[in-house]
């Protein structure tokens, strides 16, 4: 296909979805889950952390404290990392007092969150790195969607207008990879492999703009965790009784249980589930799952997402976009993918600029024939 025209063939296709060519040497903007517009006064971003407070005081549960993580982090990644993507570089601690407060409660709720640690130590840490890394990627399965603990926007999927954009850029990949195939110098290839890295970036700002953090037990925190039916039954009922009247209980219970801890000398086990009941007696309002700190984290996003992230990744292995769309775009490994396009960037332009200078040069005269 001629240059010229196929340029302007997909030109007017993306002209057509009111879409535009994004730098390959640039995120893309297209993505409301992955790059978040600046918040405004009317930030629906404020709205969900209050929800989701409200709900975690009903029922203090990991789907419940999942939404407020949720919440809070994408506030923090929108509003409290400065110009990040542009900058590549932030060094913490946020000094805005609205970012620090919502850093410190999401610190209360899931310690190790990646998004907390990297905000207070900086992109650079290791310990912000090392948190994106326990972090794996998963697509939106009949499992989780029974689960009741993700999104519903997952469920619905992509709308009918993102299908169909799909599909018309999926049709000029194509046609851009058959150009590839009948390349006939380094220049057309190139050229052709640019085209296809920005198709690449708008199906992935398409495909991955629905995204959520799934938390999950790991079978050590439900070990943890695990209550003795004795032990939870002391707890139901002090609960039970109101606040006002639950001290009188909560002394005759005390002596009770101290009675049954002097009479288990010998017994381990039974000794250590007394203790258990007494501190449940001294405060029956503490839970064993009082935060995330040992759930598995997981990146969850559509299927089409999922499979377009690992088609592009193996393209060229420089190719950011992939691993921040997967990883997400706060992330370590996606700034350090950003920065290593930006060196390659430079170096295949650099190439291409020597190349048209030596083709430029006149040939000098053979030394021999001279003679």
């Amino acid at each position: 296909m001629n240059r010229n025209k196929k340029a302007y063939l997909t030109l007017l296709m993306f002209a057509s979805l009111g879409l535009s060519l994004v730098s390959a040497q640039t995120p893309p903007t297209t993505s409301v889950a992955t790059q978040p517009a600046k918040s405004t006064s009317l930030d629906i971003t404020d709205l969900k952390i209050e929800m989701a407070e409200s709900g975690l005081a009903v029922s203090r549960s990991l789907p419940k404290i999942a939404d407020l993580s949720n919440a809070l982090e994408a506030y923090l990644n929108r509003n409290c990392f400065g110009d990040l993507l542009r900058t590549l570089t932030y060094e913490g601690p946020p000094t805005d007092p609205t970012c620090i407060a919502r850093m410190e409660r999401l610190f209360e709720i899931y310690p190790k969150s990646p998004v907390a640690l990297c905000l207070r130590d900086g992109v650079s840490a290791k310990t912000c790195k090392d948190a994106y890394q326990e972090q794996t990627f998963e697509k939106f399965s009949d499992r989780l969607a029974s689960s009741g603990l993700l999104d519903p926007t997952l469920k619905i999927g992509l709308s009918t207008r993102d299908k169909t954009k799909v599909k018309a850029l999926q049709e000029t990949l194509e046609n851009v990879n058959k150009d590839y195939q009948g390349a006939k110098t380094d220049e057309d290839k190139q050229q052709n492999l640019d085209d296809a890295l920005q198709l690449y970036d708008q199906l992935l700002s398409i495909t991955c703009k629905l995204s959520t953090t799934h938390l999950e037990e790991s079978i050590a925190e439900k070990v943890r965790r695990y209550e003795d039916p004795a032990v939870k039954d002391v707890r139901t009922k002090l609960l039970h009784v109101p606040p006002a009247l639950r001290a009188e209980y909560q002394k005759k219970m005390l002596e009770e249980a101290e009675i049954e801890l002097s009479k288990s000398k010998g017994d381990k086990y039974r000794t250590a589930i007394i203790l258990e009941k007494i501190q449940a007696i001294q405060n029956p309002q503490e839970d064993k799952l009082l935060t995330a700190a040992g759930a598995l984290r997981k990146r969850v996003v559509l299927p089409e997402c999922y499979e377009m992230v690992e088609r592009a990744g193996s393209i060229i292995p420089q190719f950011p976009s992939p691993t921040c769309h997967r990883i997400g775009w706060n992330s370590p490994q996606c700034l350090e993918a950003l920065q290593g396009w930006r060196n390659y960037r430079i170096q295949v332009h650099k190439a291409a600029h020597e190349r048209g200078l030596r083709n430029a040069t006149p040939t000098p005269n053979n030394v021999i024939s001279s003679f």
